[in-house]
């Protein structure tokens, strides 16, 4: 997985949204020190598996969620995809097992967002994942060739990312209806 995010759907103002996530962020770290993982920067060392790392993100969630007005849950952005397969510590996996692991990380850590979960070509797989877990989470498709029509004519995800400077391209794309 590429990067974890914290976010806030309920919050009331930002400043409820920041002050939670920071809390969040500051006991997850802590734990993942705790635990012996090392940090710089905010990068985690890459031999922590992204697993424990979602683990410890909930558990400081959960160990914070009283002392907020807001809820918060976890964003992970999986830009994982080379050669045909979507690759992880020690494992790689074909399309149909990166829905089936995306889907279960989904249910087991209540993600609220997943970003780039699949290569920009696999509109039917963003779809299935689509159907599978609209009710709960956001799923946001990211394309490095700044084409969207195709996709938004399928209805294939629930968010979309995009660079700034191509804010054009995505309003060519949404002239396209």
């Amino acid at each position: 997985i590429h990067e974890f995010s914290l976010v806030s759907y309920d919050a009331k103002s930002f400043s409820d949204a920041y002050d939670a996530n920071a809390q969040v962020a500051s006991l997850f770290y802590k734990k993942l020190k705790k635990a012996g993982h090392k940090v710089k920067n905010s990068v985690i060392d890459s031999s922590v598996d992204d697993t424990s790392i979602l683990f410890l993100l909930k558990e400081s969630i959960e160990e914070i969620s009283d002392s907020f007005p807001c809820s918060i849950r976890i964003g992970v952005g999986f830009h994982n995809y080379d050669q045909g397969q979507y690759h992880y510590l020690g494992k790689a996996l074909s399309d149909t097992e990166q829905l089936a692991h995306v889907s279960s990380l989904v249910k087991s850590f209540d993600l609220g967002y997943v970003e780039a979960p699949f290569y920009e070509t696999q509109l039917k797989t963003y779809l299935a994942l689509k159907d599978l877990v609209h009710q709960s989470c956001l799923v946001c498709y990211s394309s490095k060739i700044h084409e969207f029509t195709v996709a938004l004519l399928e209805h294939s995800f629930t968010a979309v990312l995009f660079d700034y400077p191509n804010l054009t391209d995505f309003r060519d794309n949404l002239h396209a209806f």
